[in-house]
């Protein structure tokens, strides 16, 4: 029985491998198949791959400053615009609004200088009667 239970627990090991690791029988077929060829796993790295690595992260971090840099100059340029509109808004606050323009009537100096009121003056006189002087004497 011993042996039964030993063939049970190597088949089941067999099954979980196969169901965690389903793509590793299709690449051992591969090699089943077609047994002249082999793929290499990865191709190598050579050494300039590092000094790319070092020159990307170069360039990379060069682009950065300068990114922020134009950031941070947009930045101060949109305060600047904000500050002068200020500037423009504070004296239109602060400047006195004008008073408005007076009506009032002309003056008599006024009529008599230019002449107002000559009808007025002429329907008095129409209407006037002469008052009889007391007697003398």
């Amino acid at each position: 029985m011993d042996a039964a239970q030993s063939t049970k627990n190597l088949a089941q090991t067999f099954a979980k491998q196969i169901a965690s690791e389903p793509w590793e029988i299709l690449k051992q077929a591969e090699g089943q198949v077609f047994p002249g060829e082999e793929t290499p796993a990865e191709p190598e790295k050579p050494a300039e791959s590092i000094e790319n690595k070092k020159l990307l992260a170069a360039r990379d971090s060069t682009r950065s400053r300068r990114l922020l840099q134009a950031l941070e100059t947009e930045l101060k340029e949109i305060a600047r615009i904000r500050k002068e509109k200020e500037v423009k808004e504070v004296p239109d606050a602060k400047a006195p609004k004008p008073l408005p323009e007076i009506v009032s009537k002309p003056g008599r100096k006024f009529l008599r200088i230019f002449g107002g009121g000559k009808k007025a003056q002429m329907r008095r006189q129409q209407t006037q009667t002469e008052r009889p002087l007391p007697p003398s004497g």
